[in-house]
Parts: structure tokens; sequence; C-alpha cells
């Protein structure tokens, strides 16, 4: 079969997802439209996840750098040593189990997504994934600079 227009391919590829997509909710409303639309709408807010966890992250940083700056202040060298140390670990700490929790996070959703893929017309899966890597990053990288930042401040004997 020669195809000779773009029409022709589209009815072939059209036919081709609505007989091949497998099992399907009787509320189910999608094809390849609704498959984009949803596309667009998981990159949009991938974007603005993407610069609120920059922002957090920079408000971390300050947070540190002021925290730095106040026992700079005090004039007692060994005290801004170990506020820096602890402040250091705390910001990259929760940065890099940030990240490991998003990762984590991102294939926990994508497995639980896989499952619910017949049911969802497979929309479940990049859902479920943004969802999954936006709770195992926020969670991760709070939990993690909390519990840096308590354990640091016992391991150098600061009091706050």
């Amino acid at each position: 079969m020669t195809l000779h227009k773009n029409e022709d391919y589209a009815k072939i590829l059209k036919n081709l997802v609505k007989n091949t997509s497998g099992v399907r909710s009787a509320e189910f409303q999608g094809g390849l439209k609704l498959s984009v639309a949803r596309m667009h709408a998981i990159g949009s807010t991938t974007i603005s996840l993407k610069a609120g966890s920059k922002i957090i992250f920079y408000l971390s940083a300050a947070e540190s750098a002021r925290n730095v700056y106040k026992a700079s202040e005090t004039g007692d060298s060994g005290y801004t040593l170990k506020v820096t140390a602890v402040e250091s670990v705390s910001l990259v700490g929760g940065a890099l189990v940030g990240t490991a929790g998003a990762t984590v996070g991102a294939k926990i959703g994508g497995g639980i997504g896989l499952v619910l893929a017949p049911f969802t017309g497979g929309l479940s899966i990049p859902i479920l994934s943004v969802v999954g890597a936006v709770t195992g990053g926020v969670g991760g990288g709070i939990g993690a600079t909390f519990w840096f930042n308590k354990n640091s401040k016992k391991l150098l004997e600061i009091c706050d």
C-alpha cells in the first residue's frame, strides 16, 4: 500500500491507536488529541516545578548565608567555622537527597501509572511520574535538610 497523502497516513495512525491501545474504562474519552493536550499540560507543570525548586534552593542558600553572617558577627572564629560547616552540609545534603528522592519518586509513580495505564489510555504514566518526582524531591530535600542540620549541630556541639 502506498500512501500518497498525509490524510491517509493520519487515518491509518488513528485506527492503529484506536485499535491497539488496550482496555479502556467506559468513561475514557481519549485518543491522540487528548494525549497531546495532556502532554502539553504536563510539560507546563514540569517547567513551573523546576522554577519553584530553584526558588526554594536559592532561599535556602540565602538563609544559610544569613546564618553564617550572623555567626561571623559574634567574633568567635571557631563558632563561625562550625556554623559554616553545618549550613554547607545541610544545603548540599538536602540537594543530593532531594535529587535522589525525585528519581525514586518518578520511578515509583511511573510504576503505579503503568498499572493504571490500561484504564487511562496511558496518561497515568507521565502524570504519576511527575507527581512522584515532585513528592520525592520535595519530601527528600526538606527532610534531609532538617536531618543534616539537626545531626551536624549535635556532632559539632552547636546549640541554637
